[in-house]
């Protein structure tokens, strides 16, 4: 792809993505594992294995969805960073760099 396809394709990704963090709420998403981390720390918790194994998982599945979330946009802002230094620099390896982020994000 050449750079204006490769800028069209990420503007595009971009919309998708602010589309789909909309529709997931991270801000409840970060409430939720700070209630589930506040119930496990209770120690009576414990004395109850399946309730405890249930919070437990809940909790990683949460934690998951925000690593994902986060990743998601530590990749966005990376392939951001790219396209503008290739604007500046027109080195061919910062658009390959990029173009290769977009494909796997």
């Amino acid at each position: 792809m050449d750079f204006f396809e490769i800028k069209s394709e990420f503007s595009n990704l971009t919309i998708r993505l602010n589309k789909a963090l909309e529709f997931i709420n991270q801000e409840k998403l970060k409430e939720e594992v700070k209630n589930l981390e506040n119930q496990l720390e209770d120690p009576s918790i414990w004395s109850n294995q399946e309730k405890s194994s249930q919070l437990s998982q809940n909790l990683k599945e949460l934690k998951k969805k925000l690593d994902l979330i986060n990743s998601w946009k530590r990749k966005q802002e990376d392939i951001t960073v790219l396209i503008e230094l290739y604007e500046e620099a027109k080195d061919e390896s910062l658009l390959l760099e990029a173009e290769e982020n977009i494909k796997n994000l």
